[in-house]
């Protein structure tokens, strides 16, 4: 049997009811427009950040192109030299690495080897004067300050692009742990 006193009951339980739900969507609207705004910052920076590394790859581009066409150069310089140089035909056509020995037919052979195997040398080592030999040329090194700040650019881009993907991880989380 319901009564006056039960439907008065159910009437203030949906009254607290109504006002609870009302709370809860306001603090949802704040909630909203604070992640809309921190989303909305996050972006601009993502943008900002990736205009960063689109200007460095390019930078890193420019800068494989110029190491490249160095190469290039001193190549036809080691080319043009091993050709003017006398003691290539007193060796009987056998050129040696200064630096460690290895012997080949050709010039461009030796030059290739010395390339690939001791770019960064700082010291040329002396062959004894007994073993003849071509005198090898001066490796293709590019200058420390140059390497370095290449290698502490992408490193920095690295810990950036990480540290925004770790970022838009959590904010993407955060809605998922927030709940209802």
């Amino acid at each position: 049997a319901l009564t006056a006193d039960h439907v008065s009951h159910l009437f203030q339980l949906c009254q607290i009811l109504i006002q609870y739900v009302t709370y809860s969507q306001e603090r949802l609207v704040v909630a909203n427009s604070t992640l809309i705004t921190r989303n909305k910052s996050l972006e601009t920076d993502n943008s900002a950040l990736q205009g960063k590394v689109h200007t460095l790859e390019a930078d890193l581009a420019s800068s494989h192109k110029e190491v490249k066409a160095q190469r290039r150069t001193l190549m036809a310089f080691e080319f043009e030299r091993a050709y003017k140089s006398p003691s290539a035909a007193s060796t009987g056509g056998q050129f040696r690495c200064n630096h460690c020995s290895e012997s080949y037919q050709k010039e461009e052979s030796l030059t290739s080897h010395i390339r690939k195997r001791h770019t960064i040398v700082n010291v040329v080592q002396q062959q004894p004067a007994a073993a003849p030999f071509v005198a090898a040329p001066p490796p293709v090194v590019l200058t420390h300050p140059e390497v370095l700040q290449m290698q502490s650019q992408i490193a920095d881009l690295r810990t950036q692009l990480q540290f925004e993907r770790d970022r838009q991880l959590r904010m993407m989380q955060q809605p998922a742990q927030m709940g209802p």
